[in-house]
């Protein structure tokens, strides 16, 4: 059951990391792309999704080292 746990968090963290990507790299693409927008608002979801993707990691990290001490 837990390694069943396990590998459902860990595919939806990754999961999520890719959807946090791909909307980076739209923002930044759109940011090049497109220059009647505001530059500050780029910046600030480029500095969003960062800090979701360092979350993500880091939820994906605690997970794999909550399962590996509690096997």
């Amino acid at each position: 059951m837990e390694k069943w746990l396990s590998k459902v968090v860990s595919d939806t963290i990754i999961v999520l990391q890719i959807i946090v990507g791909l909307l980076v790299i739209r923002g930044i693409y759109d940011l090049v792309t497109i220059e009647t927008l505001q530059w500050f608002e780029y910046f600030k979801l480029f500095c969003l999704g960062t800090l979701f993707s360092f979350l993500a990691f880091g939820l994906f990290e605690g997970a794999q080292e909550y399962f590996r001490n509690h096997q």
